[in-house]
């Protein structure tokens, strides 16, 4: 099976999906990363092989330009009522900016999962171009969680819906989608916080890190096995 996985500009959300992708790899699925170029290095260091899309964008200047006000010991961060009413105010263009940020990946996106044809796309919550290269091909499409899951609650799936250019993203690419367009949500953790129906958490250990054509991992133990345990479903 060919899935594809991909990350926002951030590597510690990409991070917490590596032992997915490789728990993949290891049941011999093929697997592809698609982020922007400045994640091509920590994908490849990870072990798995990288498509760059959109343009680099540094969220964090973006943030600090635009919420200026917010703590940067993240005591300022906002609940999905917050959010949503920041989301209709665009207060300082945060979302305007992710949203560019976004779109100028999704069509690569979208080309290079025309062309490969996943069976399976994987992103995270800021990577809204796995959804929709999912919808495109008519696959699922699984949105990986690195905290909370926001999106996954009745307040916060209203922030789809009013986030600037975020539904036209869809349109342009003539999928139109209701609520949330996830199949399923998997989360490294036992408990899935926030979420709305069933969940798949799932713990995963594989190797990482690749030296000289092996991974250490692999090379300190070899013959130890590497896959996926699954947790259950979640029920909120």
């Amino acid at each position: 099976m060919r899935i594809l996985f991909a990350a926002s500009g951030w590597p510690t959300h990409y991070m917490s999906m590596v032992p997915l992708a490789w728990a993949l790899r290891a049941a011999g699925h093929e697997v592809w990363v698609a982020a922007q170029p400045s994640m091509h290095i920590t994908i490849v260091r990870s072990g798995m092989p990288a498509v760059p899309v959109g343009v680099d964008v540094d969220y964090v200047a973006v943030r600090k330009r635009t919420l200026p006000h917010e703590r940067s010991d993240g005591a300022g961060s906002r609940d999905a009522a917050e959010l949503r009413d920041a989301a209709e105010q665009d207060d300082g263009g945060l979302f305007g900016a992710w949203n560019e940020a976004t779109s100028a990946a999704l069509d690569d996106t979208v080309a290079f999962a025309r062309a490969w044809r996943p069976d399976l796309v994987v992103g995270d919550t800021m990577a809204p171009a796995a959804l929709v290269a999912a919808h495109v091909l008519g696959v699922p499409g699984v949105r990986h969680l690195w905290g909370p899951d926001i999106l996954g609650t009745p307040e916060g799936a209203k922030v789809l819906d009013i986030l600037p250019g975020y539904r036209e993203q869809y349109e342009r690419h003539g999928v139109t989608v209701a609520g949330d367009p996830a199949h399923r949500t998997v989360s490294p953790a036992r408990r899935v916080f926030n979420s709305r129906g069933a969940r798949t958490a799932v713990a995963a250990v594989g190797p990482v890190q690749r030296d000289g054509g092996r991974t250490r991992l692999a090379r300190h133990n070899a013959g130890q096995a590497t896959g996926v345990r699954h947790l259950g479903h979640l029920h909120h």
